[in-house]
């Protein structure tokens, strides 16, 4: 996810890609979302993975992510007021494509959690890293190291 940080550098200096300012604007909320919603899915955790997608498409709804300013106003082309050189040419992005697209991926996510508890889809991984790295932490002798005299030691 870090990676879209980078987004310049990975296409090169003089390479046109139209799409990484989609990436690119709001790339630290894209990289947090994007990172979270891909350990969701890994862990098999749909809900918290659905739950995601809906704040990314809230988030596009303002403009947070993808778009080039915060607004809330469309052209009637779907498109984010302020942002439509983003993607030249392209209606529609940054703008409603981005917002249904998470939202049908929150769909899905809902989907695979009844196919989940229906027995079609493996349990969702019952580790959590917190409970792990707690009783790890526990577990350690945390006692400070005793001061001790560099004279007396010399001798």
């Amino acid at each position: 996810g870090m990676s879209i940080c980078f987004s310049d550098y990975i296409i090169g200096a003089n390479t046109a890609n139209n799409d990484m300012p989609l990436l690119g604007n709001g790339y630290v909320w894209v990289s947090l979302f994007y990172a979270l919603f891909l350990m969701m899915l890994t862990d098999r955790w749909f809900i918290a993975a659905a739950l995601t997608f809906l704040v990314m498409a809230g988030a596009s709804f303002i403009g947070l992510i993808h778009a080039a300013k915060l607004n809330f106003k469309y052209s009637d082309k779907g498109t984010i007021i302020g942002s439509e050189q983003v993607v030249p040419d392209v209606e529609g992005m940054p703008g409603w494509k981005f917002i249904l697209t998470y939202l049908m991926s929150a769909t899905l996510c809902i989907g695979f959690h009844f196919a989940q508890k229906a027995g079609y889809i493996d349990e969702p991984e019952k580790e959590d890293f917190r409970e792990l790295q707690e009783k790890e932490f526990s577990d350690l002798n945390c006692t400070a190291p005793k001061e001790t005299n560099i004279t007396t030691e010399l001798q």
